[in-house]
């Protein structure tokens, strides 16, 4: 209570002078004032893109290719599901979309992957990205396996408006960090 009436004292007595008693213009403000929404710098929103597969199955296999692509602004990830061999339901391979690039004018898609598809690990993909479909091709990365030379293999994949729709709901991701910490537990 006396600091108060000090300072009241003080301040009264500041404002009955022109005399300033203390320069406050080397001082930053105690409190950062509150940017606005057009100073605010925010990320842009991860979105799904789309999920697309060529997936079939019987009744005790399943064989193809599921590939799950999401954005946030400019920057194109993903998952790829099976490695297009017949596998149990469900037992099939996952690997991280590397190196995504995607021109939304052309609608050219290229990623790299690591993946087993016969001895090459690491295969490319070049193709184009649609609305409805994701049609290219996968071919080996030749430094990755000199001695082995796989057939490059052509797929076209169809989105599924069920399966975007389900990784929507159940990725509801707020960036890249937490998208990435889900990938990296299912890449375990």
């Amino acid at each position: 209570m006396r600091v108060a009436i000090c300072f009241g004292l003080l301040v009264w007595l500041v404002s009955c002078s022109n005399t300033t008693l203390v320069s406050t213009e080397n001082f930053a403000p105690a409190i950062s004032p509150t940017p606005t929404p057009t100073e605010r710098v925010s990320e842009p929103p991860l979105t799904i893109v789309g999920v697309y597969t060529n997936v079939q199955q019987n009744r005790e296999h399943q064989w193809g290719y599921t590939i799950e692509i999401w954005r946030q602004g400019d920057k194109y990830f993903g998952l790829m599901f099976g490695d297009g061999t017949p596998r149990a339901i469900g037992d099939g391979p996952v690997a991280r979309l590397e190196n995504a690039e995607f021109n939304p004018k052309t609608e050219s898609l290229r990623f790299t992957t690591v993946i087993r598809r016969g001895l090459c690990p690491e295969v490319r993909f070049e193709g184009k990205l649609s609305n409805s479909k994701l049609e290219g091709t996968f071919s080996p990365i030749e430094e990755e396996c000199p001695k082995y030379t796989a057939a490059s293999e052509r797929i076209l994949l169809r989105k599924s408006r069920q399966l975007t729709s389900e990784a929507e709901e159940f990725g509801k991701f707020r960036n890249f960090a937490e998208w990435n910490a889900f990938a990296d537990g299912l890449l375990r």
